[in-house]
């Protein structure tokens, strides 16, 4: 049997080492167990050493006859775990190991297979229990896991939210550049609108090339004079004219009379007036028709602006830029103005000429014997429509000739009533007419019956004072009346 020994490594850190003797390393279960029984039954050593049984861990129950603990219950935890550091540790000359030293049949034994020998209990009791805290330990290294696992997420999650709050900043800052771009292309394309609309102002002033050409506006003003005879032939044969004179007291005859005067001359108002011979007062009513109407016309088309103080401050402002500047800046200069000014709305103008043509050609109709009360609502219902056409030509022809030319400047003219005939500037409408109004004493103009055409040009424009030079494109038609020279 082997000597009792008692156990150096529970014993070094609790008690003396000249106490009691030491236990062996390899001490046998059976022998230790009658030790410790020797222990519990020995009172003086018992008071001895009441630390090494704390320090074994050892539950006992007291005793009611005694101070001394009861026997435990049963085998504690600690000596199975006793009992596998013997198996593992121990070793013996002659003894078996476990599964090394044994044949096929003798493993069979010792797992405790059909063939068993006498020993066969020691063999069970030599067998290791399961630990009561396996579940323990179990949840201990679950909540472990758990516990690291928890960790590694939280520590991912900082991670990810110091990525996250870098990005955002990150994102900021591409925001805010992008912003500042933004801005400065806002800008650059605000400034290149501005540049791009002074370019276009620069060649609308600097360009040469004219819209129309002169054919185009001899073209357009051959419309509006054709026009314009077709309603003066049409009203006079519509009209039908009283044979009475006219009464000097009648304010409507003397206002038309005025307003006709300077238009006219005096002597197509005489003419007008006489009741004497029929065929000579239609034909006077027919010219008279188309020159009220031709003047109109050329009136409108030279004025600036409907308001005479503005039309006059404008025709001086071109009047000096042309005679500074190259007809094409002068050209531009006009072509932009008048757009701006007279035909800032259309219908304005036209209802305007419409408006002048009206009173212009009631006035006549009253002087020629037309006594009809409502005159002026007859006109505007009967030939209201002619009139509009009459007004939207000469809105064409105006804009065509002061917009669309600026190379030159083209100006329709008439001549003034009661001059000379003047073959280069005029030409006679009176030729074939069945009106015997001419004689061979002298030759007189009666009225203008249509639109002339005639077109200015820098003569020098390379110096300083520039001259202009004029040129007829369309001599307008006069009516002319021969009267016998006076002595």
């Amino acid at each position: 049997m082997h000597e009792e020994m008692v156990e150096s490594s529970d014993l070094e850190t609790d008690r003396p080492e000249e106490q009691g003797p030491e236990i062996s390393e390899h001490i046998d279960p059976r022998a230790r167990h009658r030790h410790e029984q020797e222990l519990y039954y020995d009172q003086d050593r018992m008071a001895e050493e009441p630390r090494r049984h704390r320090k074994r861990g050892r539950q006992y129950h007291l005793d009611d006859a005694s101070t001394l603990p009861a026997m435990p219950d049963g085998p504690s935890e600690e000596y199975m775990d006793d009992v596998q550091d013997f198996e593992d540790g121990f070793y013996m000359p002659g003894a078996f190991h476990g599964d090394r030293d044994l044949d096929g049949q003798g493993q069979r034994i010792w797992d405790g297979g059909k063939d068993r020998q006498r020993n066969h209990r020691h063999n069970q009791r030599m067998t290791p229990m399961a630990r009561r805290d396996d579940p323990v330990q179990q949840h201990s290294q679950e909540k472990r896991g758990l516990t690291a696992a928890l960790s590694h997420a939280q520590t991912e999650a900082r991670t990810l939210q110091r990525q996250m709050e870098d990005m955002k900043r990150e994102l900021r800052g591409a925001r805010e550049a992008l912003a500042r771009e933004q801005a400065k292309r806002q800008e650059d394309r605000h400034l290149l609108d501005a540049r791009g609309e002074e370019l276009r102002n620069a060649h609308a002033f600097l360009t040469k090339a004219d819209a129309h050409s002169h054919a185009d506006i001899k073209a357009m003003i051959v419309a509006l004079n054709l026009e314009i005879m077709q309603l003066a032939s049409y009203m006079s044969d519509t009209l039908h004219l009283d044979q009475s004179q006219l009464d000097p007291s009648d304010e409507g005859a003397s206002a038309a009379v005025s307003q006709e005067k300077h238009i006219l001359g005096d002597r197509m108002i005489f003419l007008l007036g006489t009741r004497d011979n029929q065929d000579l007062r239609e034909v006077a009513l027919l010219c008279s028709l188309q020159a009220v109407m031709v003047r109109t016309c050329n009136e409108t088309i030279r004025r600036w602006h409907r308001e005479t103080k503005i039309h006059k401050i404008c025709s001086e402002l071109y009047q000096d830029v042309k005679d500074s500047n190259a007809p094409a800046v002068a050209g531009r200069w006009r072509a932009l103005t008048r757009a701006e000014t007279k035909y800032r709305s259309e219908e304005d103008v036209e209802d305007l000429c419409s408006r002048l043509l009206v009173t212009h050609l009631w006035s006549v109709s009253r002087i020629a014997g037309w006594m009809t009360p409502d005159g002026r609502s007859i006109i505007e219902k009967d030939f209201g429509g002619r009139i509009m056409e009459i007004s939207k030509l000469m809105k064409q022809v105006d804009r065509a000739m002061n917009e669309g030319i600026t190379s030159e400047d083209l100006v329709t003219y008439v001549v003034q009533p009661d001059v000379r005939f003047d073959p280069a500037m005029m030409v006679d409408d009176n030729q074939g007419s069945q009106a015997e109004m001419v004689t061979e004493d002298e030759v007189t103009v009666a009225c203008t019956t249509e639109l002339g055409l005639k077109a200015y040009s820098a003569d020098s424009p390379s110096d300083d004072v520039r001259d202009f030079r004029m040129t007829v494109l369309m001599k307008p038609k006069r009516a002319i009346l021969t009267i016998h020279a006076a002595d």
